[in-house]
């Protein structure tokens, strides 16, 4: 018995040392205890009979507790077996994790730069070690968008089980803008990003995206009251006042209450309110996105926008 329940821990430490890539220093420590436990009935009454040889008379008092020394000296050994097995564990999960990270984070990286090979290769070490996740697909997906390569985005797309993660709709958009014509491509993000709002309501950076989206649908198709617009020192018209807007104005004041950090929600909603001539609130929002400039590190371009309209209410 003693034999069979050694036998499984040196099985279990074997494992670790060729199949799973534990530490060495640990797993053969361990198997060697279990050798020695497997050995046991054999190892144990040759040690006694060394010890009686060599053991004084008090040595002999402490031979006549056989069975319990044999107990302690499987228990010792079994202790000791479990010990390193255990810590060889601990560290090759430490090691998959580790491995884990560095490969999601480099498949990342590769997706944002369009480098689809790349993303492609580490894909493939991800899933002999993990197997195929959403998040392979996700990554892939996003690279083949970058890279232009439409039959692979799509094929990567069609892998994935949900239609409606944070994810799917951030690497979605990616698609959109790759691949649809230059006048579907307004409606059709505005249309994806209304989607992502809808099914994640506290998710800033959907309502933040589709608050501009239906900015920019506005500028296209309404055809409401005239404003001006002061672009290169010229005095120039546009339309962007009607229900567009408005739904614009809706999302975007979520996107501002749901990310405090962000200055682009303000900087938006503050063009929008000078827009409908309400420059007393569109100062307000000028000055809460420049606070949150100088908090998340100040953006030149959009200081240049501020600039800008500050410059209209002052001429209106």
């Amino acid at each position: 018995m003693v034999s069979i329940i050694f036998g499984i821990l040196l099985a279990i430490d074997l494992f670790f040392i060729f199949f799973a890539g534990g530490s060495l220093a640990l797993t053969i420590p361990a198997a060697l205890l279990c050798v020695a436990g497997i050995l046991s009935p054999w190892l144990f009454p040759r040690l006694l009979a060394f010890l009686e040889k060599k053991a004084g008379e008090k040595g002999q008092k402490l031979l006549k507790w056989k069975k319990q020394l044999k107990g302690l000296f499987c228990c010792i050994l079994a202790a000791g077996s479990l010990l390193c097995g255990s810590l060889a564990g601990i560290r090759y999960g430490d090691d998959e994790t580790d491995l884990y990270n560095s490969l999601c984070a480099e498949m990342e990286v590769a997706a944002a730069m369009g480098d689809l090979e790349t993303c492609e290769n580490l894909a493939v070490a991800y899933i002999v070690q993990f197997g195929e996740t959403e998040t392979v697909n996700l990554s892939l997906a996003k690279a083949a968008s970058l890279a232009g390569v439409k039959e692979r985005a799509d094929l990567y797309f069609s892998h994935l089980k949900s239609k409606t993660s944070r994810e799917y709709y951030a690497a979605r958009s990616y698609y959109v803008s790759s691949f649809s014509d230059e006048e579907d491509e307004t409606e059709e993000l505005r249309n994806l990003w209304r989607e992502a709002a809808m099914e994640h309501p506290d998710w800033g950076y959907a309502n933040l995206m589709a608050g501009v989206a239906y900015l920019a649908f506005g500028e296209r198709l309404e055809d409401d009251s005239l404003k001006l617009k002061y672009d290169n020192g010229e005095w120039v018209e546009f339309r962007n006042t009607g229900p567009s807007t408005y739904t614009a104005q809706y999302y975007l004041a979520l996107a501002y209450g749901q990310e405090p950090q962000n200055p682009l929600p303000a900087v938006y909603l503050g063009v929008i309110s000078c827009m409908q001539a309400h420059f007393g609130e569109a100062e307000q929002y000028f000055q809460a996105a420049e606070e949150r400039m100088r908090t998340s590190g100040m953006d030149s371009e959009l200081q240049d926008t501020i600039d800008t309209y500050r410059q209209i209410m002052k001429e209106a």
